[in-house]
């Protein structure tokens, strides 16, 4: 038997998947926005149990009775577990043996306790013992990643059914990721703590809602109060901004997949696989159903365990244990990274415990897509198991710094990057990816659960029982619609490929392929329209139909001005070594050959010296723009300590050379007696041009402003994209009728796309991550209609 082969097995079944029967379950009930959503949930606890009556699987790690062997005295940590939930006999049982328990779990039947050797040699003869390991020491898996993988099409998409546009977009929202890793930083820009207490439930608008630490794995979680910072190492932090961070440091550029979804941090410090049983018990406890206030749905592992190959790997591990248990009960999904081990498929290098089928294991990608990493482990060619699922970004990953960390320290990565970011590399990077677009599917679909399908790695070789190797829906989805990356237009590939579930082709470097955000929310999205009729439908059903829902088309109005706005916060700090680079808030914004004037409206926080005279400030904040990409400043506001400016920019005279280029902004910002204090701001840029032949402006970000006032004649159109469900399954219409609805259903609903329109557009709420100021200059409905029906 192949080394990478040596989980024996322990049940054999024929997986037949149309004859398999769901598993008994419990149903949880989630509020999501104004709806009450019910998820069936599978029972895994009786059913895996069973497995403890095999008499061919060791029921101690061999390694384990090895040492305890050669040192029948000395003391080792091992982590135990039972047959059924621990009982005050199994403790009393234990400490006859000699051992000194130190927890014990909920999220697994067993206990973390330190005893000599000896002691591990009678734990044999114990008749209620499932499993009994050592104590683990894991290791961690050490701007543009977002469009690489559509996030920001996602985030800018409106969402359209039968009453109109929804006031809600895709960010994450009302989900909580857990960054189970060093810790958070919560006092980042990107990373505001906001705790929670008791009972209390997060808000819109709140990121960091827990950050807790232990001062050792047996000891409580606790919480020591606002903006505390639990990261010594900076790991967690930049995993914690690629997930969901704000981008407020960046003027927005440098949001996480899923900006808008809450965050909690569980620092398990140097990473010892007690601590991450603590952690998964946390979690356990906090997300059991019908009591998970936080509504938490995804834990994310930038760690792993990479065993020699003469090393026993079972099926019994705690953290496979765990893993099982936190998807099942709680349909709660875990993503761990693949490792950074490389490998050419001779062996297996993935993380163990990524292998778990219900698991989600990331192989970590090129920045920019065109391959997979180098140092991205790979699986056993000959064994589908040890392969990764999915591929995200995780070469040269810009995210938050905290500048106490040690891992994360930049000079050890190459260099000092900036104030507030560092860039790093590692399968690390791509886990937090895929968290985050987990938070995304949750929020497109809160009905997701566990799927009834087999993972593509699952056959008769696992030691996993059938009932062990379904996948949860979020996978079967992501999988579904990856972007495959072929050896030939893409480096670091095999030329070996296998078929796994439903007929998809994967491989040993990339999985499925990298994860596509956008088409895998608009199948969500196609989901939960469909149960919104049919509880039961499949995401097969779903997938049948969704891309014909995902829409982009050209938007004209009679007008010669569009709008682009962006948020984030300056950092004022007099202190800061001019010869580092200071904190980069560039944004970039195009500017049409067409353009005659470019109007800049900046707001930001002065801070008052005195409160009683509101006259003295002591911050300012400036804009500068490169507007040739030289490096090099070409214009800037003035500083006047007002908390507001407005500037015009002629380029129709002065700048007219500077038409037809991407310009640069970027915010600097000054103070007196402040050390890192942060000015928060916001910049509406509105683009007069010369619009009388009509023109046709491709920035899906920007919207359609008001005319100026020597505006006389003409049309600007751009692009809008949406997903549009206005004769979309769960609607109206018909599963069969062929296109969207807002354009062929009627003028009706074309009204409701226009009006919602013109609303969104007043709240600022439409224009993804970059908040929109812009009016559709109509409030006549047949007009409105006549302008989309021109549009199409």
């Amino acid at each position: 038997m192949k080394p990478q082969l040596l989980i024996a097995p322990i049940i054999v079944l024929t997986l037949i998947l149309s004859g398999l029967a769901p598993l008994s379950g419990t149903v949880e009930t989630i509020e999501s926005g104004a709806d009450t959503v019910e998820i069936s949930h599978y029972s895994f606890s009786k059913a895996q149990r069973v497995l403890a009556t095999s008499s061919d699987e060791p029921m101690i790690d061999p390694v384990l009775v090895e040492w305890a062997r050669s040192s029948p005295q000395d003391l080792f940590e091992t982590i135990i577990q039972f047959n059924t939930p621990t009982t005050s006999g199994d403790l009393i049982h234990l400490e006859k043996l000699g051992f000194d328990v130190l927890q014990e779990f909920t999220v697994i039947d067993g206990v973390s306790a330190v005893g000599p050797g000896s002691a591990i040699l009678a734990l044999e003869d114990y008749d209620r013992l499932f499993y009994a390991e050592r104590n683990r020491k894991l290791e961690y898996q050490l701007d543009v990643s977002i469009e690489t993988i559509n996030a920001d099409v996602t985030w800018n998409r409106i969402i359209v059914d039968d009453d109109g546009v929804l006031p809600e977009k895709i960010d994450g929202s009302g989900i909580t990721v857990v960054i189970s890793d060093t810790g958070i930083d919560a006092t980042h820009p990107d990373l505001d703590y906001t705790p929670l207490y008791g009972d209390q439930r997060p808000e819109e608008g709140d990121k960091v809602i827990k950050n807790l630490k232990q001062d050792s794995p047996e000891g409580p979680w606790f919480d020591e109060g606002n903006y505390i910072n639990t990261d010594v190492f900076g790991h967690g932090t930049h995993c914690a901004g690629i997930s969901a961070g704000l981008g407020s440091a960046a003027g927005g550029n440098r949001k996480g997949v899923a900006p808008g979804a809450w965050l909690i941090g569980l620092s398990i410090g140097s990473a010892w696989e007690t601590n991450e049983i603590t952690a998964f018990d946390w979690v356990y406890e906090h997300s059991m159903p019908d009591d998970n206030i936080y509504n938490i749905r995804v834990v994310s592992n930038s760690w792993g365990y990479e065993p020699e190959l003469d090393e026993y790997i079972s099926d019994k591990e705690a953290v496979f244990q765990a893993t099982m248990r936190l998807t099942f009960d709680n349909n709660v999904v875990v993503v761990f990274a693949a490792s950074n081990d490389g490998g050419d498929g001779s062996e297996s290098r993935t993380n163990i415990y990524g292998n778990v089928p219900i698991a989600i294991s990331v192989a970590a990608a090129e920045r920019d897509g065109s391959g997979i990493a180098g140092f991205s482990s790979r699986g056993y060619r000959e064994d589908e198991s040890t392969w990764p699922d999915i591929a995200a970004p995780g070469v040269h990953i810009m995210a938050p710094w905290d500048n106490t960390a040690v891992i994360m320290n930049p000079i050890l990565l190459g260099g000092f990057n900036e104030t507030y970011y560092v860039r790093a590399s590692g399968t690390s990077m791509a886990t937090p990816h895929i968290a985050g677009v987990v938070a995304l599917l949750f929020q497109a679909c809160p009905s997701l659960t566990i799927s009834e399908v087999i993972d593509a790695q699952g056959d008769e070789t696992s030691s996993f029982s059938s009932e062990q190797q379904f996948i949860h829906e979020t996978e079967l989805i992501m999988d579904l619609t990856a972007r495959r990356l072929d050896p030939e237009n893409h480096t670091g590939l095999p030329n070996e490929t296998a078929v796994g579930h439903d007929g998809l082709v994967h491989d040993l470097a990339q999985g499925f392929g990298l994860v596509d955000v956008d088409k895998a929310v608009g199948l969500c999205l196609a989901l939960s329209k469909l149960r919104d009729r049919n509880p039961v439908a499949s995401v097969y059903d779903a997938f049948a139909t969704y891309e014909r829902h995902m829409r982009t088309i050209d938007t004209k109005q009679d007008t010669n001005v569009v709008t682009y706005g962006w948020e984030g916060e300056a950092v004022i700090d007099q202190d800061v070594d001019p010869d580092l680079p200071h904190t980069e808030q560039k944004v970039k914004v195009y500017i049409p050959e067409e353009a005659t004037m470019v109007l800049v409206d900046l707001t930001y926080e002065v801070f008052d010296a005195d409160p009683y005279n509101p006259l003295i400030n002591v911050a300012d904040v400036d804009l500068t723009i490169d507007m040739d990409g030289d490096g090099e400043e070409d214009w800037s506001t003035e500083t006047t300590f007002t908390g507001h400016k407005e500037r015009s920019i002629d380029v129709e005279g002065e700048y007219s050379q500077y038409r037809d280029l991407v310009w640069t902004f970027d915010a600097e910002s000054i103070g007196f007696g402040l050390d890192d204090a942060r000015s928060e701001y916001s910049v509406k840029v509105d683009i007069v041009v010369d619009s009388s032949d009509g023109i046709v402006i491709d920035e899906s970000e920007y919207r359609h402003a008001p005319p100026a006032s020597n505006y006389d004649d003409g049309s600007i159109t751009l692009p809008l994209v949406y997903y549009d469900f206005g004769k979309a399954v769960g609607g109206s219409g018909s599963d069969d009728d062929e296109g969207p609805g807002p354009i062929v259903t009627g003028g009706l609903i074309i009204a409701a796309l226009v009006v919602g329109l013109i609303v969104l557009s007043k709240l600022g709420v439409i224009g993804g991550s970059k908040a929109a100021t812009a009016e559709v200059p109509t409030d006549d409905v047949e007009e409105a209609i006549e302008v989309v029906e021109t549009a199409d």
